[in-house]
């Protein structure tokens, strides 16, 4: 991620649906990293204890069959295991800011790939 995405501060990884849980409770992110397939359930089924996701999502899998159903969580990508680092940094500039602003992010996280 920093060798492509430079405006991209990681704050957090985690290796699960609860970690994670509880990591974007508390670095508050404005965006999320997210696999499919966690060692304890999925990253839908994370976005679903959320009860207000206000944070911005781009998925990041070797599944494609998902797609469709990371449009309705409103993610602002979906990109394929091997990531190709242009279409890392192509999803990395749909990101808005609070201030509507394409650059200089400055929360990320980044659940285990």
């Amino acid at each position: 991620m920093q060798n492509y995405c430079d405006n991209i501060e990681v704050v957090g990884q985690a290796g699960g649906v609860t970690q994670g849980l509880l990591l974007i409770r508390k670095v508050k992110p404005d965006v999320v990293f997210l696999d499919i397939q966690m060692p304890d359930g999925t990253g839908f089924d994370l976005l679903e204890k959320i009860a207000v996701i206000n944070f911005q999502v781009i998925f990041i899998t070797a599944y494609d069959q998902y797609a469709l159903k990371a449009i309705k969580f409103s993610a602002l990508d979906y990109i394929l295991k091997p990531v190709d680092p242009n279409q890392l940094m192509e999803a990395v500039k749909k990101i808005k800011t609070p201030d509507n602003n394409f650059s200089d992010i400055t929360k990320k996280i980044n659940p285990a790939n």
